[in-house]
């Protein structure tokens, strides 16, 4: 379980256990499990075992196919923490059109077990995501999608 202490309250990611404290909010706890005042809100999510080698072939053959395509085209998928700023600047242009206030890169300072992932044609970043990692959980989330 992941755990975010702010001044006035405690957020919790993939938490097993859920319980009410007024003070503590649970963010993606997949136990099935009423707390009275919360509200349980389902995500998808796919799980994968890359320790497999052919786990791969999990995935529709559709998926496969978008995946191989992108490689030929020359596009380029590079996971580095570093490139923080460039998917928040992606994402804000997002933000501004559905009015959403967007993040910056001090939302980010508490967390230290986030990544990075980005797309890039001739340089170019195309999309970007920031995931949650929870080793523990052997999960990951993703929490913005640019």
């Amino acid at each position: 379980m992941i755990t975010e202490k702010r001044k006035w309250i405690t957020y919790t990611y993939f938490n097993r256990n859920p319980e009410f404290l007024l003070n503590k909010v649970h963010l993606f706890s997949p136990v099935k499990k009423n707390i009275e005042g919360m509200h349980r809100i389902p995500f998808p999510t796919m799980i994968l075992d890359i320790q497999k080698e052919n786990f791969l072939d999990a995935w529709s053959k559709s998926t496969r196919y978008k995946v191989n395509r992108a490689e030929k085209e020359g596009l380029v998928i590079e996971r580095v923490i570093t490139q923080l700023p460039e998917i928040l600047n992606l994402f804000q242009k997002t933000a501004e059109v559905k009015k959403l206030r967007g993040y910056t890169i001090d939302d980010f300072h508490s967390k230290p077990w986030i990544d990075c992932s980005a797309v890039y044609a001739d340089d170019k970043i195309l999309a970007g995501h920031v995931w949650i990692l929870d080793p523990d959980e052997k999960r990951c989330l993703l929490f913005v999608n640019a």
